[in-house]
């Protein structure tokens, strides 16, 4: 049997797309999104002792996603 947990969270940020488009068109200008980042963890339950805090897990996900909230990600 698989065990898994998960966290899920969102974070705005801003980017372009400069270089894909033709010069002019409306994604080369920076505009911006709302992402929704979900972490999952699994493993298979095999008798083990696996213990994962879910407020650690959690609260890693927010500090990594922290340094991305309204920002520009090209930079």
């Amino acid at each position: 049997m698989k065990i898994k947990l998960w966290a899920r969270q969102e974070f705005e940020a801003a980017h372009n797309l400069r270089g894909t488009f033709p010069p002019g068109h409306q994604c080369c200008r920076n505009h911006g999104h709302r992402y929704e980042v979900t972490l999952e963890l699994a493993m298979n339950d095999d008798g083990a002792d696996v213990m994962v805090d879910y407020h650690d897990m959690h609260a890693g996900l927010a500090a990594e996603l922290g340094k991305l909230d309204h920002r520009d990600l090209n930079k």
